[in-house]
Formats: C-alpha cells, sequence, structure tokens
C-alpha cells in the first residue's frame, strides 16, 4: 500500500512540476508596450493644494472619425503670483541704560523700510516708554517691556521725546 502512495505521490508531483515549468517557460504578454509610453510634456503642471485637470487619454488605434475619443490640448495652470517681498525693518530699542536707544541716540533709516520701537527697558521707574515726535507728528501707544510699535513714515527730521521721561531725547532723520 505504501509503494502504491508513493508512486502516486511522485506521478501527481512530477505532474505539477512539468505543468508549472511550462506555464514559467511561456512569455506572458498584457496590454502593449505604447501603454507604457508617457509623454510628460502634455502633463500639465500642478503645484501641491491647487486643483489639478487630468489630461484625456490619447485615442486608441484605429479609433477615428465618428465618436472617436479626442485628446483636448491641456489647459495650463495659471501661474501662481510670485510672493509679497518680505518686510524690511529699521530697529530701533528702548534700552534702560543711557543713550536709551539703541542704535543710539542721531538715528538715520530708509523710507521705503518699517520703522520698528522695541521696548527693553526693565527700569521699575519706566513701566512704559514711548516713542514721540515733539511736532506731535506721530507717537507710539505706551509700550510695556517686550512690547513693539511699528509705522511707516515718509522722508524727514525729527526730534524724539519719550513721555514716561522727558529727559529721553534722540533726532530721527528719514530719507
Amino acid at each position: 500500500m505504501i509503494k502504491k502512495l508513493d508512486s502516486r505521490f511522485l506521478i501527481v508531483s512530477m505532474l505539477l512540476l512539468v505543468l508549472a515549468a511550462a506555464a514559467c517557460g511561456q512569455p506572458n504578454k498584457v496590454g502593449t508596450e505604447k501603454l507604457l509610453d508617457i509623454d510628460e510634456a502634455g502633463l500639465p503642471e500642478c503645484r501641491l493644494g491647487e486643483k489639478c485637470e487630468s489630461p484625456s487619454p490619447a485615442p486608441a488605434e484605429g479609433e477615428g472619425e465618428k465618436g472617436a475619443i479626442t485628446n483636448p490640448q491641456p489647459t495650463e495652470a495659471a501661474p501662481s503670483p510670485p510672493p509679497p517681498p518680505e518686510e524690511q525693518f529699521f530697529d530701533v530699542t528702548l534700552v534702560e541704560e543711557s543713550p536709551y536707544y539703541e542704535p543710539g541716540n542721531a538715528l538715520t533709516m530708509s523710507s521705503n523700510v518699517t520703522l520698528r520701537i522695541t521696548n527693553r527697558d526693565t527700569c521699575a521707574c519706566r513701566p512704559w516708554r514711548t516713542f514721540t515726535a515733539d511736532d506731535g507728528s506721530f507717537t507710539s501707544p505706551q509700550l510695556a517691556p517686550g512690547q513693539s510699535w511699528t509705522t511707516k513714515l515718509s522722508p524727514g527730521f525729527w526730534n524724539i521725546v519719550d513721555d514716561s521721561a522727558g529727559f529721553i531725547r534722540a533726532t530721527l532723520e528719514v530719507l
């Protein structure tokens, strides 16, 4: 009985081996090589987060006049606008010790930048500071330590006074 099982097993195993070898020896072909040709020039450029139209598929061989699939020209995505220029600042820091302003008491800046005043004065004698033109043409709010204020100025010359302490003075020239 064991010899019968062994010979049946051997015959079935050989048959399966012959079938597997025959199947693996044949080239498998699915579709055509044309399916692998990608025309990148016809693809629209899309950016992350933008809606992008998929191009229509090219007509298959043999499809022609009546009822044929057409391949319209892909529409180009509108170019995104350039990012706005980064704002440029002229920084003045209000400090505790004389000269009370950094970079100094005689300040000169360009009119195409924004003036940024930051209070870094931690003296308990001045719980707030200001940056005020003595002619009243501009004044910052009362700035607590760590607070900032910005403004754009046209060309001109101003004498600056700090309303928290009248002796703290500077000049500002905007070119």
